[in-house]
């Protein structure tokens, strides 16, 4: 089989622009390259895989822009390699621009379906930064058949697995009410990952979410704030002593003590966000004032009340 096609120039209408067997790019409209195309008329060449009709292993926005702007050829490279290496191709090729989140699960989610043994799913796996087990491997799945808008939602946001791992803990219903909630709030990370154990929790306790009690909140600060008095009680209570203890220390805005949102953990976090040696000084005589007060011991006693999250 031939594997290495020369440059030749192929009509669209010899393609199957329907189909996605090789495609992992995601989302599948990218504006800017459609834009580029239409300014130059220019096409960076594609890979297809040989055949009638003849399907796309790499470029098939590229051609699908093409098409759309009514050109009638493209310049490719027509491959005649088996499948399970037609798709080994695509992925090596989109590699080199570098994948989100999303296109790395419909990369392991694609190899399954074609038969890769564990090994070899796993050492892509390790590639992509994403580890070896089998429990990613299968979340990999749940993401790539995921519907088209909660995977724009994780790319945007450039979620990690660990976060996305919290919303396949929820049922599908709930996902997609948690997603138009979610939709237009600033988030962190921490503090998505932090509201997503409270909704589970308040599942967990509740046998349901209760969505009526966060879906007015106009900020994901505000609904976890909700949720930790409807979950438990106690905890909303440290909240409110923490930050009361913030308040009278008076930091600088650049400075900030962080600790377990559920107060499990015996530790808090100082940070501080500099840019002049001067920031640094200020921060530093706060510190030391909050800690002649005795302001972190009173931190210290509500980090070591090991309160349960039951």
């Amino acid at each position: 089989m031939k594997e290495h096609g020369d440059l030749v120039y192929v009509d669209i209408s010899d393609v199957d622009l329907t189909d996605n067997t090789y495609t992992i790019s995601f989302p599948h409209d990218d504006p800017r390259l459609e834009w580029y195309i239409g300014k130059t008329r220019l096409i960076t060449p594609v890979l297809l895989l040989a055949g009638k009709p003849l399907k796309v292993i790499d470029g098939l926005r590229r051609i699908r822009y093409a098409s759309k702007l009514e050109l009638e050829a493209v310049p490719a490279y027509v491959l005649s390699v088996e499948p399970y290496r037609a798709l080994m191709i695509a992925i090596l090729a989109n590699i080199a621009r570098g994948l989100n989140i999303v296109e790395k699960a419909h990369a392991i989610a694609k190899m399954c379906e074609f038969g890769f043994s564990d090994d070899e799913i796993f050492e892509l796996m390790g590639f992509f930064g994403l580890g070896r087990s089998q429990k990613i491997k299968s979340l990999c799945i749940k993401i790539a058949s995921e519907e088209e808008t909660i995977k724009f939602y994780f790319c945007q946001n450039s979620l990690s697995m660990k976060t996305i791992g919290y919303f396949f803990d929820l049922t599908e219903e709930s996902r997609k009410k948690l997603l138009n909630f979610l939709q237009n709030k600033k988030i962190t990370e921490s503090s998505l990952r932090e509201f997503l154990e409270l909704v589970l929790l308040a599942e967990v306790k509740f046998g349901d979410i209760p969505f009526s009690t966060f879906e007015q909140a106009q900020t994901i600060d505000e609904a976890k704030f909700l949720l930790k008095k409807e979950v438990s009680p106690s905890i909303s209570a440290l909240c409110t002593e923490f930050f009361g203890i913030l308040g009278m220390i008076k930091l600088p805005n650049t400075t900030k003590i962080k600790v377990d949102p559920f107060f499990e953990k015996e530790e808090m976090e100082i940070s501080i966000l500099a840019k002049s040696v001067e920031d640094v000084d200020l921060a530093l005589k706060k510190l030391q004032v909050a800690l002649g007060r005795g302001y972190f011991e009173k931190i210290f006693a509500l980090t070591q009340g090991k309160i349960s999250r039951a």
